[in-house]
C-alpha cells in the first residue's frame, strides 16, 4: 500500500515541477477518484515502460489488489475471564479498512475462535489460494493472546509464528506469492516487558468519546 501510493507521488511530482505541488496539493489531489486514477494509470504506464527501473518498487496495480486473511480469537478457554472484549470491532473496522484499499477478504468474514490445526488449515489453504496469482499482495491479519514469536489459538495452545506460520508463505508453499509483498499484522502481547512513558497526557474524562 505505501509502495503503492510513494509511486503514485513519485508520478505526480515527474509531471509537475516540485516547487510547485506542496503537500498539501499531493493531499488534495488523492482525495479527488479521477486525478487520482489518472495519475495511478500513468504511475502503471511508466512501470510497465520500465521509465523507473532505478526507483526498487514493487507493481501494485491488480484490481483487487489481494487477499486479506483475519483471523480474530476471541474466547479465552483457559480463563474466560480473559476473553477479548471488543477485539470484534478491531475486526470489523479492519475488514472496512482493506476493502476500501482494495482488498478482498477471505471467505469474505473474519474467523473466530479457531483451534491451531483450524488456523493452520487456514492459512495454509489461503497462501496456496489460486486468486494469489492474479493479486499484487496479500494481508495476514492474527488477533490473539501470545507471547514473543507465539500466538495462542482459542484453547491456548501454543503456535509458533516463524516456525508455523510464515514456512506456509514461503517460496515453495506460496508460489503464486513469490516477488509480493506479504504482510503480517499480529494483535497480542509479545512478551513481559512494558514500555515505561517519557510524556504523561492527562485524561479528560467528560472528553468526547470517538467509536
Amino acid at each position: 500500500m505505501t509502495v503503492y501510493l510513494s509511486t503514485t507521488h513519485t508520478v505526480i511530482n515527474t509531471c509537475v515541477p516540485s516547487d510547485r505541488l506542496t503537500v498539501q496539493d499531493k493531499r488534495e489531489l488523492l482525495k479527488d477518484k479521477d486525478k487520482f486514477d489518472y495519475y495511478t494509470k500513468k504511475v502503471n504506464e511508466f512501470y510497465t515502460q520500465k521509465r523507473f527501473d532505478n526507483i526498487q518498487v514493487y507493481p501494485h496495480f491488480s484490481k483487487p489488489k489481494g487477499l486479506t486473511i483475519i483471523i480474530n480469537e476471541i474466547d479465552w478457554a483457559p480463563n474466560p475471564n480473559k476473553r477479548r472484549n471488543g477485539s470484534e470491532k478491531d475486526a470489523e473496522k479492519l475488514e472496512i479498512l482493506f476493502r476500501e484499499l482494495g482488498y478482498e477478504i477471505y471467505q469474505q468474514k473474519t474467523l473466530e475462535n479457531l483451534t491451531k490445526k483450524e488456523m493452520l488449515d487456514h492459512l495454509e489453504a489461503f497462501a496456496t489460494d489460486v486468486r494469489h496469482k492474479d493479486g499484487s499482495s496479500c494481508i495476514v491479519v492474527i488477533m490473539s493472546h501470545g507471547n514473543e514469536d507465539v500466538v495462542c489459538d482459542t484453547k491456548g495452545t501454543r503456535i509458533l509464528i516463524n516456525h508455523e506460520i510464515k514456512p506456509l508463505f514461503n517460496g515453495k508453499n506460496a508460489k503464486d506469492l513469490v516477488g509480493k509483498p506479504k504482510l503480517f499484522i499480529y494483535q497480542s502481547c509479545r512478551g513481559g516487558l512494558f514500555d515505561s512513558p517519557k510524556l504523561k497526557v492527562p485524561v479528560y474524562r467528560n472528553s468526547r468519546r470517538w467509536d
